[in-house]
């Protein structure tokens, strides 16, 4: 590549691409690069400009790589992201920043840009790294984050773990990045912004019930301190906050009581060791509910017909349709029920056949 440099005419050479000469450095061509250079001086070309910026750049990635070597670098030991929590009757949500604590600087995240003239964060390109370092999985009694950042001279992982109180629905709950105006001491820039996770999770058992916490175990067994009622919190109304404040909080959840291996009885709203009442009163077991759901969690109660014209034995919710849809071929109406399914059953399947093959 040198000698065929050499052998380049100046009025050529003074045509070749700045990226070209970026390129030669980045790929670490230094005998190339120099004898480009040396041509350079013959041509009256300037290369201050891409060389600079091209050694700039192979120096910062070989520093970082000498970075590496330090174990504690490579595998940093995890850290609790800074969180808050709120609620409203049919929802909790939490927002997590990536920091030690909430008014506290964090990752570098940003990706800034000098588009329109002046240097300012790029939202989306911020949005899409930050996108492809964070992990999160929700499931129906925990939520997990994690992302690993450099911050300063160092690298965090920054890590958000719950056990949480109560049964959350993961199929209808869902997490995005916000963005917040840094403020006082975070404000390192002119605009600068906070991103931060906001996790939704939506309870399986809406309610004007509160939590009383956000974790299953209590702060004195081993649950996080984390502040509550978010002032700014999507989805939360004066009303929702008015409503959960003068009802009773919640007291045991299934995932509280599975915590000391016990089952949630909801008719006592407490914790109970087994649902059946035993024999000679060793256990008193849980009333109108003598069943332990096969999940394992709570007692249940056989779903029941609370339909008047029902005698006895009436086991499932009895349901009324009338195809309200006049095309051929093609079924539309309301399925009408004699009482609130979702008081007695969690999940119900519908089929449709003719009446006489109905059984």
């Amino acid at each position: 590549a040198a000698s065929a440099l050499e052998a380049v005419e100046l009025p050529d050479l003074r045509r070749l691409p700045f990226e070209e000469v970026e390129r030669l450095v980045r790929l670490s061509w230094w005998r190339a690069a120099q004898a480009l250079i040396a041509r350079s001086h013959q041509a009256k070309l300037d290369l201050t400009a891409p060389v600079r910026r091209a050694t700039s750049e192979v120096k910062r990635e070989a520093d970082i790589l000498l970075k590496w070597l330090d174990p504690r670098f490579a595998n940093p030991e995890p850290t609790p992201m800074a969180a808050r929590w709120a609620q409203n009757t049919t929802a909790t949500m939490v927002a997590a920043r990536f920091a030690p604590r909430w008014d506290a600087p964090g990752a570098n995240l940003a990706v800034f840009s000098t588009e329109r003239g002046k240097g300012h964060v790029d939202r989306q390109r911020t949005s899409e790294k930050i996108a492809s370092l964070l992990h999160v999985n929700i499931s129906d009694s925990r939520v997990e984050a994690e992302i690993t950042a450099e911050q300063g001279s160092v690298r965090k992982r920054y890590t958000l773990s719950l056990d949480l109180f109560d049964e959350v629905v993961p199929e209808k709950s869902a997490w995005n990045l916000e963005f917040h105006r840094a403020q006082g001491s975070m404000q390192m820039s002119s605009g600068a912004q906070i991103p931060e996770l906001q996790i939704l999770l939506r309870k399986r058992w809406p309610s004007s019930r509160r939590w009383p916490r956000l974790f299953s175990e209590t702060e004195e067994v081993g649950g996080s301190s984390v502040p509550s009622w978010w002032a700014d919190a999507p989805g939360l109304s004066e009303e929702d906050t008015a409503t959960l404040r003068e009802a009773p909080p919640r007291v045991e959840t299934p995932l509280t009581c599975g915590s000391t291996s016990r089952l949630f009885c909801a008719t006592l709203d407490a914790c109970v060791p087994t649902c059946a009442a035993g024999d000679g009163g060793t256990a008193s077991g849980c009333p109108n509910a003598e069943i332990a759901h096969s999940g394992g969690r709570r007692c249940v109660t056989p779903p029941r017909l609370t339909d008047p014209s029902c005698s006895s034995n009436c086991s499932s919710p009895v349901a009324s349709f009338l195809d309200e849809d006049l095309d051929h071929g093609t079924v539309g109406g309301v399925v009408r029920w004699s009482a609130d399914p979702e008081a007695s059953v969690e999940t119900f399947s519908l089929y449709w056949a003719a009446q006489e093959e109905a059984g």
